[in-house]
């Protein structure tokens, strides 16, 4: 279980492991990917882009929370700890999106679109959410304090909806007891596993993560608490305006006529999320200067607005 790799001596073991594994390859197949800094001690611009490989030297678990994988060369640590089996799964599960993006999308055409995706995201969302919340439980943390800031304040809007600010395993277990039998605690039982989805999500895939900081700095709540429906669309205008490849401004693009709309006609789901944005503290959500070294050397997307 993934909670057991947040523990420093199975960190630890982790590494020692992978790096024997690296000694039995010949030298020059580990250093082939690897930029070695030619003027000063850490990466630079372009050269944090073109890094294949990243050496962990140490893992550091600060007292306010998080986890920073301090990697050689690099000038800021990474935040979290990238295991790659964790990767795999998400590129799995992230396939999963665009597929019920697109399918929603063409329910849009049909002239009673609104009932019927309302009842396609009512029938389809809760099964959704519990099949992608099994295969990914294994990998929560136990304690959402090793979650980096950004999430945890995520995390934490949840609180809003009255979602309990635990994830414990004896009390989420109470939290669930046949939940079946009680509409509320049903409920609740959805918003809980929705919140540890998205929150992994954004913790282990920084691509979706940094982009999500990035366009939750220019949300204006008080525009937003006037006009939901045109601050969201504002805002993925932007998101797709910076995208640089055209799939990416594509899938937004889908994804901003179906959430939108279904917002439109999910009262209830509305009012939740816009309790949960109106809680957010966006100074704990948008980038920070050590975000910024490792963004501003993507070439996929122009964080900040930047051409």
């Amino acid at each position: 279980m993934f909670i057991n790799f947040y523990k420093p001596t199975e960190i630890s073991d982790r590494i020692k492991k992978r790096d024997e594994v690296q000694e039995q390859k010949s030298q020059k197949e580990i250093t082939r990917n690897v930029i070695v800094p030619k003027n000063g001690q850490y990466y630079e611009g372009d050269e944090i882009s073109r890094i294949n490989e990243a050496f962990v030297e140490k893992i550091v678990y600060p007292e306010d929370g998080g986890i920073l994988s301090y990697m050689q060369y690099y000038k800021y640590p990474y935040k979290g700890f990238p295991l790659g089996d964790v990767v795999h799964l998400m590129a799995t599960f992230k396939g999963f999106l665009p597929i019920l993006s697109v399918f929603l999308k063409k329910l849009l055409k049909n002239p009673f679109s609104w009932i019927t995706i309302k009842s396609a995201m009512g029938a389809a969302l809760p099964v959704f959410i519990e099949l992608s919340h099994k295969q990914l439980e294994p990998y929560f943390p136990e304690d959402p304090k090793f979650y980096c800031k950004c999430v945890r304040e995520v995390y934490k809007g949840f609180g809003a909806m009255g979602v309990p600010l635990t994830q414990t395993p004896k009390e989420f277990k109470e939290v669930r007891r046949n939940p079946a039998g009680d509409p509320i605690l049903r409920e609740l039982d959805t918003l809980i596993k929705l919140r540890n989805i998205i929150c992994f999500i954004l913790e282990f895939d920084n691509a979706y993560r940094h982009r999500f900081q990035d366009i939750m700095a220019e949300i204006d709540k008080n525009n937003f608490e006037k006009d939901y429906s045109k601050e969201l669309g504002r805002l993925f205008d932007l998101l797709i305006d910076r995208e640089k490849k055209p799939h990416m401004k594509k899938k937004w693009s889908d994804m901003k006529k179906v959430i939108i709309f279904y917002l439109k006609v999910a009262g209830k789901e509305r009012e939740m999320i816009k309790k949960i944005i109106n809680s957010l503290n966006i100074e704990e959500i948008k980038l920070q200067e050590d975000d910024w070294y490792f963004v501003n050397a993507r070439t996929d997307y122009n964080f900040g607005g930047k051409k």
